[in-house]
């Protein structure tokens, strides 16, 4: 393909391209053109799902790291309202011991 037919393409962009492959620009059989049209289009369209999976895997990834952070954050706090049920208890039997012993 030449880079006069490169700049057209880009400046239409895919839809345009499939328009005028639709309207027989290109010529109603097979040709060299419309082959280099249609590789174009699957090209710029491949490109287009690439960066998709791309936006996709990071917003996977962020995901995973803000759950990651939540369970920490979780075990944190299992950990610190274990702490807080034993020091109750601690309290609480020593306040029993204290009034058996009046």
């Amino acid at each position: 393909m030449n880079e006069r037919t490169r700049v057209h393409f880009e400046t239409i962009g895919i839809e345009g391209v499939l328009s005028e492959i639709a309207e027989g620009k290109f010529g109603a059989g097979p040709s060299l053109a419309k082959s280099e049209a249609e590789a174009w289009v699957a090209a710029e369209r491949a490109k287009h799902d690439g960066a998709a999976l791309s936006r996709k895997e990071a917003r996977e990834e962020e995901t995973l790291a803000i759950a990651r952070k939540a369970l920490s954050n979780a075990q944190r706090a299992t950990i610190i309202a274990i702490f807080a049920v034993v020091v109750s208890i601690a309290l609480a039997a020593q306040r029993i011991v204290e009034w058996l012993s009046r």
